[in-house]
């Protein structure tokens, strides 16, 4: 079973995306800043394969989140699509460490096919 982890600062965003992926076969988790995410990494010895992040939470956003990140060899390569509701396709890529960006709102569809892709990808 493939392990998602959700950082969104919104509880009813991490019980939707939960339920829809979970109800999807995948195994999810949620956080709901960036600094609560890098405790729960630090805890736990199964990473998770892919995480779901968004842009602006407050304690530590996604961009900080993804500076700790990619310095810290246990997770910069696990693959992380970014959330945002910002107009902005220049959030992915490598200078991010991005793989993918879900412009909000989105669909469940793109959300599946997202997360699906990576996946595949990894």
């Amino acid at each position: 079973m493939k392990n998602v982890l959700i950082i969104d600062d919104s509880i009813e965003m991490q019980i939707l995306l939960k339920f829809l992926l979970e109800s999807k076969g995948y195994h999810v988790e949620c956080s709901s800043n960036g600094e609560e995410a890098l405790k729960r990494l630090g805890l736990d010895k199964a990473l998770p394969d892919l995480i779901l992040l968004d842009l602006q939470m407050p304690v530590m956003d996604g961009l900080s989140f993804l500076n700790i990140r990619k310095n810290n060899p246990l997770l910069k390569n696990i693959p992380v699509v970014l959330m945002s509701g910002e107009d902005d396709e220049q959030l992915a890529g490598p200078s991010k460490n991005v793989t993918d960006v879900l412009q909000k709102p989105f669909s469940i569809k793109s959300l599946v096919q997202v997360v699906e892709h990576n996946f595949r990808l990894h």
